[in-house]
Order: structure tokens, then sequence, then C-alpha cells
């Protein structure tokens, strides 16, 4: 599988729905694990961004559409998951993904 951006920028339907869906799983899951890591901080609110790596690999590989998708349904996933949907905590994260995927495009 080539993931390189002139190929995936070829790509409609499926094929690139199945790589972003991969990418939110793997934003997921790193979300997930940095969650249950919160209390080795000392500060309150203070992350790693590791759920962040499924959005930097996106901007590179499918470019900025794709990567802002996989940042708010990443959110959106570990906000299910977590039971902090519709929260403050969601509200944070749900921020701070836009801000960190604004970064990343203007830095990218």
């Amino acid at each position: 599988m080539d993931w390189t951006r002139s190929s995936a920028r070829r790509e409609t339907g499926s094929a690139l729905m199945a790589r972003v869906a991969a990418l939110v799983a793997m934003g997921a899951v790193l979300g997930l694990v940095e969650t249950a890591f919160v209390g080795s901080v000392p500060l309150p609110g203070v992350r790693l961004g590791l759920a962040n790596l499924a959005v930097v690999i996106a901007l590179v590989v499918l470019g900025a559409r794709a990567a802002l998708a996989v940042s708010v349904a990443r959110v959106v996933v570990v906000g299910v998951a977590a039971g902090t949907l519709g929260g403050p905590a969601f509200a944070l994260s749900f921020v701070g993904a836009v801000a960190a995927w604004a970064t990343m495009v203007v830095l990218h």
C-alpha cells in the first residue's frame, strides 16, 4: 500500500474513507491510552497529545480536509468511549483539537 500524498489525492470514495477510518481508530486508541495516564501529569488538563500523531499522518498523507475529519472524529469517539461527550472536558478537547489542527496546517 502506497501512503504517499500523490496516490492519496487520487483516491475517492471507499479507499479514502478506509484510510481516514484507520487513522481515526489509531487516534482514538492513543487518546484512550492517554486518558488512562492523565493522573501521572501534575497539571490538570495537560496531556502529551499522542492522539495528534494520527492527525499529523493524515495531514501529510491525505491533506488538510481529511486531517480535520480525523481530528474531529477522534475527539467524538474518545468522548463517547470516555463518557465525556457533551461535558466541559469534551468542549475543551474539541477546541484544543481544532486549534492543534489549525496550527499544523499553518506550519505545514
